[in-house]
Protein backbone atom coordinates (compact mmCIF):
# COMPACT_ATOMS: atom_id res chain seq x y z
CA UNK A 1 0.00 0.00 0.00
CA UNK A 2 1.39 3.43 -1.10
CA UNK A 3 1.21 6.12 1.67
CA UNK A 4 -1.39 8.01 0.20
CA UNK A 5 -3.43 5.27 0.11
CA UNK A 6 -2.91 4.50 3.77
CA UNK A 7 -3.99 8.12 4.15
CA UNK A 8 -7.04 7.15 2.41
CA UNK A 9 -7.69 4.10 3.98
CA UNK A 10 -7.17 6.07 7.79
CA UNK A 11 -4.85 3.91 8.42
CA UNK A 12 -2.46 5.43 11.89
CA UNK A 13 0.35 7.05 10.21
CA UNK A 14 3.90 6.66 11.60
CA UNK A 15 6.36 10.10 12.17
CA UNK A 16 8.67 9.04 9.27
CA UNK A 17 5.20 8.89 6.99
CA UNK A 18 3.94 12.29 8.73
CA UNK A 19 7.60 13.38 7.80
CA UNK A 20 7.29 12.00 4.44
CA UNK A 21 3.93 14.20 3.55
CA UNK A 22 5.57 17.29 5.05
CA UNK A 23 8.25 16.76 2.68
CA UNK A 24 5.96 16.59 -0.28
CA UNK A 25 6.49 19.89 -2.74
CA UNK A 26 3.55 21.72 -1.16
CA UNK A 27 2.36 22.83 -4.94
CA UNK A 28 2.42 18.98 -5.92
CA UNK A 29 -0.63 16.68 -6.81
CA UNK A 30 -0.20 14.98 -4.14
CA UNK A 31 -0.63 17.67 -1.45
CA UNK A 32 -3.81 18.56 -3.44
CA UNK A 33 -5.03 15.15 -2.86
CA UNK A 34 -4.62 15.58 1.15
CA UNK A 35 -6.03 18.63 0.85
CA UNK A 36 -9.20 17.27 -0.39
CA UNK A 37 -8.76 14.52 1.53
CA UNK A 38 -8.72 16.66 4.84
CA UNK A 39 -11.82 19.16 3.51
CA UNK A 40 -13.77 15.74 3.68
CA UNK A 41 -12.96 14.85 6.91
CA UNK A 42 -13.81 18.57 8.40
CA UNK A 43 -17.10 18.11 6.98
CA UNK A 44 -17.21 14.66 8.62
CA UNK A 45 -15.76 15.22 11.76
CA UNK A 46 -16.54 19.01 12.30
CA UNK A 47 -20.09 18.31 10.99
CA UNK A 48 -18.85 21.25 8.47
CA UNK A 49 -19.51 24.12 10.98
CA UNK A 50 -17.53 27.06 10.34
CA UNK A 51 -16.79 28.73 13.35
CA UNK A 52 -15.37 32.04 15.07
CA UNK A 53 -12.53 32.05 17.57
CA UNK A 54 -12.70 36.05 18.81
CA UNK A 55 -9.76 37.09 21.03
CA UNK A 56 -9.31 40.19 23.43
CA UNK A 57 -5.50 41.15 24.83
CA UNK A 58 -5.63 42.45 27.91
CA UNK A 59 -2.24 43.90 28.25
CA UNK A 60 0.69 44.93 25.95
CA UNK A 61 3.72 44.81 27.95
CA UNK A 62 7.24 44.09 27.92
CA UNK A 63 8.25 40.20 28.88
CA UNK A 64 11.38 39.44 30.15
CA UNK A 65 11.00 35.86 28.21
CA UNK A 66 12.32 37.24 25.17
CA UNK A 67 10.12 34.55 22.88
CA UNK A 68 12.35 35.59 19.83
CA UNK A 69 9.54 35.47 17.57
CA UNK A 70 7.34 37.67 20.12
CA UNK A 71 6.71 41.52 19.56
CA UNK A 72 6.84 42.41 23.58
CA UNK A 73 10.81 40.62 23.90
CA UNK A 74 11.79 43.45 26.35
CA UNK A 75 15.41 43.03 24.32
CA UNK A 76 14.05 44.69 21.34
CA UNK A 77 10.33 45.87 22.14
CA UNK A 78 10.49 49.85 21.35
CA UNK A 79 7.43 50.67 23.16
CA UNK A 80 8.40 50.93 26.92
CA UNK A 81 5.15 51.94 28.15
CA UNK A 82 2.55 49.12 29.67
CA UNK A 83 -0.88 49.32 28.16
CA UNK A 84 -3.64 47.53 29.82
CA UNK A 85 -7.13 47.99 28.68
CA UNK A 86 -9.90 49.16 30.92
CA UNK A 87 -13.17 47.53 32.05
CA UNK A 88 -14.74 49.36 29.54
CA UNK A 89 -13.04 48.45 26.99
CA UNK A 90 -13.02 44.97 27.77
CA UNK A 91 -16.91 45.38 27.89
CA UNK A 92 -16.85 47.17 24.63
CA UNK A 93 -15.13 44.56 22.75
CA UNK A 94 -16.80 41.99 24.23
CA UNK A 95 -20.15 42.99 23.39
CA UNK A 96 -19.27 43.36 19.83
CA UNK A 97 -18.13 39.86 19.64
CA UNK A 98 -21.42 38.15 21.68
CA UNK A 99 -23.45 40.74 19.14
CA UNK A 100 -21.92 39.54 15.78
CA UNK A 101 -22.02 36.02 17.22
CA UNK A 102 -18.78 34.38 18.01
CA UNK A 103 -18.21 30.35 18.66
CA UNK A 104 -15.09 30.83 21.15
CA UNK A 105 -15.11 33.90 23.89
CA UNK A 106 -10.74 34.00 24.43
CA UNK A 107 -9.04 36.52 26.63
CA UNK A 108 -5.18 36.33 26.62
CA UNK A 109 -2.81 37.98 28.48
CA UNK A 110 0.94 38.55 29.25
CA UNK A 111 2.98 35.95 31.09
CA UNK A 112 3.28 37.45 34.43
CA UNK A 113 -0.81 38.99 34.77
CA UNK A 114 -2.21 38.95 37.96
CA UNK A 115 -3.85 36.08 38.78
CA UNK A 116 -6.82 37.95 40.84
CA UNK A 117 -7.40 40.34 38.19
CA UNK A 118 -7.62 37.82 35.74
CA UNK A 119 -10.22 36.01 38.05
CA UNK A 120 -12.20 39.12 38.17
CA UNK A 121 -12.78 39.87 34.54
CA UNK A 122 -13.57 35.91 33.54
CA UNK A 123 -16.45 36.44 36.76
CA UNK A 124 -17.55 39.36 34.66
CA UNK A 125 -17.43 37.75 31.48
CA UNK A 126 -19.04 34.95 31.66
CA UNK A 127 -22.13 36.51 33.03
CA UNK A 128 -22.83 38.20 30.17
CA UNK A 129 -21.19 34.92 27.77
CA UNK A 130 -24.45 33.16 25.87
CA UNK A 131 -24.38 29.49 27.66
CA UNK A 132 -22.96 27.99 24.02
CA UNK A 133 -19.93 30.04 23.91
CA UNK A 134 -16.81 28.45 24.83
CA UNK A 135 -14.97 30.71 27.09
CA UNK A 136 -11.03 30.20 26.78
CA UNK A 137 -8.20 31.61 28.80
CA UNK A 138 -4.59 32.41 27.26
CA UNK A 139 -2.35 33.25 29.91
CA UNK A 140 0.88 32.71 31.22
CA UNK A 141 2.09 29.28 32.79
CA UNK A 142 1.98 29.67 36.50
CA UNK A 143 -1.66 31.12 35.37
CA UNK A 144 -2.46 27.86 33.48
CA UNK A 145 -1.20 25.68 36.49
CA UNK A 146 -3.99 27.20 38.80
CA UNK A 147 -6.73 25.95 35.90
CA UNK A 148 -8.90 24.66 38.34
CA UNK A 149 -9.69 27.54 39.64
CA UNK A 150 -10.16 29.12 36.54
CA UNK A 151 -12.73 26.81 35.74
CA UNK A 152 -14.85 27.67 39.15
CA UNK A 153 -14.89 31.37 37.57
CA UNK A 154 -15.96 30.72 34.42
CA UNK A 155 -13.05 29.08 31.87
CA UNK A 156 -14.21 26.07 29.78
CA UNK A 157 -10.82 25.85 28.27
CA UNK A 158 -6.89 26.66 29.04
CA UNK A 159 -4.52 28.11 25.61
CA UNK A 160 -1.21 25.99 26.45
CA UNK A 161 1.00 25.63 24.02
CA UNK A 162 4.22 23.90 23.93
CA UNK A 163 6.12 25.88 20.88
CA UNK A 164 8.22 24.66 18.29
CA UNK A 165 11.73 24.63 19.33
CA UNK A 166 10.15 25.55 23.11
CA UNK A 167 13.15 26.17 25.58
CA UNK A 168 15.04 27.03 22.31
CA UNK A 169 13.32 30.07 20.48
CA UNK A 170 12.19 30.66 24.36
CA UNK A 171 13.16 31.24 27.50
CA UNK A 172 10.85 28.30 29.21
CA UNK A 173 11.91 25.15 30.49
CA UNK A 174 10.35 22.31 28.18
CA UNK A 175 9.64 19.67 31.54
CA UNK A 176 7.94 22.45 32.95
CA UNK A 177 5.82 23.36 29.93
CA UNK A 178 4.97 19.92 29.58
CA UNK A 179 3.75 19.64 33.50
CA UNK A 180 1.47 22.81 32.87
CA UNK A 181 -0.33 20.57 30.27
CA UNK A 182 -0.79 17.79 32.30
CA UNK A 183 -2.31 20.00 35.46
CA UNK A 184 -4.49 21.27 32.25
CA UNK A 185 -5.80 18.35 31.64
CA UNK A 186 -6.43 16.71 35.27
CA UNK A 187 -8.47 19.98 35.36
CA UNK A 188 -11.99 20.30 34.65
CA UNK A 189 -11.08 22.74 31.60
CA UNK A 190 -10.01 21.69 28.23
CA UNK A 191 -6.90 21.95 26.73
CA UNK A 192 -6.55 24.21 23.31
CA UNK A 193 -3.21 24.77 21.53
CA UNK A 194 -1.62 25.35 17.92
CA UNK A 195 1.10 23.87 15.90
CA UNK A 196 3.14 27.28 16.44
CA UNK A 197 4.50 29.32 15.77
CA UNK A 198 5.68 27.60 12.52
CA UNK A 199 8.17 29.73 10.00
CA UNK A 200 10.43 28.89 7.03
CA UNK A 201 13.20 27.94 9.26
CA UNK A 202 11.23 24.38 10.90
CA UNK A 203 12.29 21.07 9.67
CA UNK A 204 9.64 18.60 8.82
CA UNK A 205 10.73 16.57 11.53
CA UNK A 206 10.18 19.63 14.16
CA UNK A 207 6.53 19.82 13.14
CA UNK A 208 5.86 16.30 12.78
CA UNK A 209 7.10 15.92 16.52
CA UNK A 210 4.74 18.63 17.44
CA UNK A 211 1.67 17.26 15.81
CA UNK A 212 1.90 13.61 17.78
CA UNK A 213 2.66 15.81 20.74
CA UNK A 214 -0.50 17.53 20.22
CA UNK A 215 -2.43 13.84 19.54
CA UNK A 216 -0.90 12.93 22.73
CA UNK A 217 -1.00 15.83 25.43
CA UNK A 218 -4.63 15.33 24.62
CA UNK A 219 -5.73 18.55 22.88
CA UNK A 220 -9.71 19.40 22.34
CA UNK A 221 -9.54 22.80 20.09
CA UNK A 222 -5.91 22.95 17.43
CA UNK A 223 -4.56 24.46 14.78
CA UNK A 224 -1.80 25.96 12.67
CA UNK A 225 -0.34 29.72 13.39
CA UNK A 226 2.13 30.91 11.09
CA UNK A 227 5.01 32.93 12.56
CA UNK A 228 4.28 37.01 11.11
CA UNK A 229 7.76 38.28 10.85
CA UNK A 230 7.69 41.63 13.24
CA UNK A 231 10.54 43.92 12.62
CA UNK A 232 13.45 44.28 15.17
CA UNK A 233 12.50 40.15 16.77
CA UNK A 234 15.12 38.06 16.44
CA UNK A 235 13.15 35.77 13.69
CA UNK A 236 12.02 38.70 11.28
CA UNK A 237 14.98 38.05 8.88
CA UNK A 238 13.72 34.57 8.38
CA UNK A 239 10.71 35.96 6.52
CA UNK A 240 7.03 34.25 6.05
CA UNK A 241 5.73 30.85 5.39
CA UNK A 242 3.91 30.33 2.06
CA UNK A 243 0.59 30.30 1.97
CA UNK A 244 1.11 27.01 -0.12
CA UNK A 245 3.20 25.38 3.36
CA UNK A 246 0.70 26.47 5.50
CA UNK A 247 -2.51 25.04 3.50
CA UNK A 248 -0.10 21.55 3.34
CA UNK A 249 0.71 21.74 6.96
CA UNK A 250 -2.97 22.35 7.79
CA UNK A 251 -4.16 19.36 5.60
CA UNK A 252 -1.60 17.25 7.14
CA UNK A 253 -2.58 18.23 10.51
CA UNK A 254 -6.50 17.91 10.25
CA UNK A 255 -5.68 14.21 8.92
CA UNK A 256 -3.39 13.50 11.82
CA UNK A 257 -6.38 14.23 14.04
CA UNK A 258 -9.49 12.93 12.23
CA UNK A 259 -11.84 12.04 14.60
CA UNK A 260 -9.76 13.12 17.56
CA UNK A 261 -10.21 17.14 17.16
CA UNK A 262 -13.51 18.82 15.69
CA UNK A 263 -12.16 22.14 15.09
CA UNK A 264 -8.77 23.29 13.48
CA UNK A 265 -8.07 26.95 13.72
CA UNK A 266 -6.19 29.34 10.70
CA UNK A 267 -4.46 32.07 11.64
CA UNK A 268 -4.06 34.47 10.29
CA UNK A 269 -6.43 34.17 7.73
CA UNK A 270 -5.67 31.49 4.63
CA UNK A 271 -8.17 30.87 1.96
CA UNK A 272 -6.45 27.77 0.92
CA UNK A 273 -5.48 26.13 4.40
CA UNK A 274 -9.72 26.59 5.18
CA UNK A 275 -10.49 24.84 1.74
CA UNK A 276 -7.86 21.62 2.92
CA UNK A 277 -9.86 21.48 6.17
CA UNK A 278 -9.05 24.28 8.74
CA UNK A 279 -12.80 25.67 10.28
CA UNK A 280 -12.20 28.09 12.51
CA UNK A 281 -11.07 31.62 12.08
CA UNK A 282 -9.74 34.48 14.36
CA UNK A 283 -10.45 38.13 14.83
CA UNK A 284 -8.21 39.80 17.37
CA UNK A 285 -8.15 42.90 19.35
CA UNK A 286 -6.12 44.42 21.71
CA UNK A 287 -2.55 43.90 22.94
CA UNK A 288 -1.16 41.16 19.81
CA UNK A 289 2.21 39.50 19.91
CA UNK A 290 2.31 39.49 16.15
CA UNK A 291 2.25 43.48 16.02
CA UNK A 292 3.92 46.37 17.69
CA UNK A 293 1.18 48.32 18.48
CA UNK A 294 -2.35 47.98 20.73
CA UNK A 295 -4.58 47.03 18.30
CA UNK A 296 -8.17 48.79 19.16
CA UNK A 297 -10.28 47.63 16.20
CA UNK A 298 -9.80 44.13 14.28
CA UNK A 299 -6.46 43.33 13.31
CA UNK A 300 -5.46 42.48 9.91
CA UNK A 301 -8.91 44.25 9.24
CA UNK A 302 -10.85 40.60 10.13
CA UNK A 303 -13.72 40.88 11.58
CA UNK A 304 -16.19 38.53 12.59
CA UNK A 305 -18.48 39.22 10.03
CA UNK A 306 -15.63 38.80 7.51
CA UNK A 307 -14.82 35.81 8.93
CA UNK A 308 -17.89 34.29 9.16
CA UNK A 309 -18.29 35.02 5.06
CA UNK A 310 -14.75 33.64 3.93
CA UNK A 311 -16.12 30.79 5.79
CA UNK A 312 -19.42 30.69 4.03
CA UNK A 313 -17.57 31.24 0.40
CA UNK A 314 -15.27 27.85 1.50
CA UNK A 315 -19.38 26.26 1.69
CA UNK A 316 -18.69 25.75 5.59
CA UNK A 317 -22.41 26.23 7.72
CA UNK A 318 -21.99 29.31 9.42
CA UNK A 319 -24.27 29.90 12.98
CA UNK A 320 -26.38 33.15 12.10
CA UNK A 321 -27.12 35.12 15.51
Amino acid sequence: MDLLEKVFESVSLSREDIVYLLDLPCDSNEVKRLGEYARKISKEYGENKGKVWGAIGLDYSNCKMNCSFCSLGEKWNQIDEKYELTDDEILKISNRYIESGVDFFVIRTTEFYDFEKLKEHIKKLKKILPKETLFIVNTGDENSRRAEELNKVGADIIYQAIRLREGVDTNFDLSQREETIKIINNSSCALSQYLEPIGPEHSSEEIADRIIGIIEENTKISGVMKRVSVENTPKFKFGDLSDDRVAQITAILRICLKDKVKDIVIHPYSKKAVDYGANVLVVDIGAIPRSSNVELEEWDLMTVDKAKKLLKESDYDVKSI
